[in-house]
Formats: C-alpha cells, sequence, structure tokens
C-alpha cells in the first residue's frame, strides 16, 4: 500500500493544478464544502464522482473523479450515523487532497498535502 501511495503521490503532482481548480471551484460554486478525488485504476470500472480529464490527460494508470461527501453519503459509502466523524478527520481542502484510493477491491481515504510546484 506504501508503494501504492508513493506512485500515486508522484504522478497526482503531475497534474495537481487541475485538482486545486477542480477542488476550489467545487467550493466556490457551493456545490460541497468537503471535495474528494477518487483515484481508480484504468482497468477497474467505477462510476462515483464526475471524471475531471479525459482518460489519455490522467497521470500513470489512474483515474481521478472529483465527487463530494454528499454523494459518498447518498450512495451510503458514508452512512449517516458516520458524516461528522468523516467531518472531524476531513482536512482543509485548500492545503490537502482527500483522496479515495481504490484498488485491488480495497478502497482507502488518504490525505495528501498541496505541495508548491518549482
Amino acid at each position: 500500500m506504501e508503494q501504492q501511495i508513493q506512485r500515486i503521490n508522484e504522478d497526482i503532482r503531475q497534474i495537481q493544478d487541475l485538482l486545486v481548480m477542480t477542488s476550489q471551484a467545487v467550493m466556490d460554486q457551493d456545490v460541497s464544502s468537503f471535495p474528494i478525488f477518487v483515484v481508480f485504476q484504468r482497468e477497474d470500472s467505477l462510476e462515483l464522482g464526475v471524471p475531471i480529464a479525459d482518460e489519455g490527460s490522467n497521470p500513470g494508470s489512474w483515474l481521478i473523479n472529483v465527487s463530494t461527501l454528499e454523494e459518498f453519503v447518498a450512495r451510503q459509502i458514508i452512512v449517516d450515523e458516520k458524516i461528522e466523524d468523516f467531518k472531524a478527520v476531513f482536512k482543509d481542502p485548500r492545503k490537502y487532497f482527500c483522496l479515495f484510493l481504490v484498488t485491488s477491491g480495497t478502497a482507502n481515504f488518504i490525505f495528501l498535502p498541496l505541495q508548491k510546484l518549482s
């Protein structure tokens, strides 16, 4: 898992500006205060969120969709009883990307800090 996170971190840095703009748009347009990026392998089929770029623009072997806490609740990925727990651990989306990483039938939330690009 640690190696996958490192690979994702490297791949995400290639499109960090796009993710920042997407996250800000979700918040600025009052779609949600809790943007979540769904990250999954190209060979997996996952209908969650909205693609942020066409397939050729995504880094590495990953596809990335943008979603929200509200969609996760509507689809019962996060149950009503856990909403406040999720909000308590959710990190400032202006400083961190919230990733919902789906690999090999498992899914985990991870938070990657935004980094200044040189």
